[in-house]
């Protein structure tokens, strides 16, 4: 699914099961496996021979030496890195390098600092961005449901009067139906199915 290639190490994930392989780069020799349910590992730290995942509820680092892992306690939200990359941020509370990781679509995001430990949650705020239509459907009262790649979110527009109105929090709607009243949406990732 995801492959990075780290000092001479190619982890490669695997989906739908949560772990990464990893291989020797040049004799290609298995080396081993690590639960992981993160997109890949990130860069090599900039001040130590490691990189970092997430897995279940927690950050983790692997040693490129001694390829061990040790779990940093952290709370996730119940979710997994999408991406994991090391900045500087004119912060004091964040020293030096800082791991920056999002934690899906939709905002979410972790910081993890280098030299101190310090650890935060948060949310972007972002503006609103166009995305590509990935699905629309006809609701049961006639109008027209559309959801969006990757990030999802519903628009429903009325083509009587021509108004739209948006909901945020739906995931990607990878299919609907209407029955009794009701539309039903399958939504990705998760396999949610919601009522409206």
């Amino acid at each position: 699914y995801d492959l990075d290639a780290v000092e001479g190490i190619v982890f490669a994930k695997l989906n739908p099961s949560q772990k990464i392989l990893m291989f020797d780069g040049k004799t290609r020799t298995f080396l081993g496996e690590i639960p992981a349910s993160s997109r890949g590992v990130s860069a090599k730290s900039p001040i130590e021979d490691a990189v970092y995942y997430t897995y279940e509820n927690s950050l983790f680092r692997f040693d490129l030496n001694t390829r061990k892992t040790t779990e940093i306690p952290a709370r996730l939200f119940n979710r997994s890195a999408i991406s994991l990359d090391f900045v500087r941020l004119n912060d004091p509370n964040f020293p030096g390098y800082t791991l920056f990781g999002l934690l899906g679509n939709d905002g979410r995001y972790f910081k993890y600092n280098l030299e101190n430990g310090n650890f935060e949650t948060g949310n972007l705020t972002l503006p609103s961005q166009p995305i590509e239509i990935y699905s629309l459907t006809k609701g049961n009262d006639g109008n027209i449901l559309s959801s969006g790649f990757v990030s999802g979110n519903l628009a429903i527009y009325n083509p009587d009067n021509g108004t739209t109105r948006t909901f945020t929090g739906i995931r990607q709607v990878e299919s609907a139906t209407s029955l009794q009243g009701k539309t039903y949406f399958g939504t990705y990732p998760g396999a949610e199915i919601v009522a409206a």
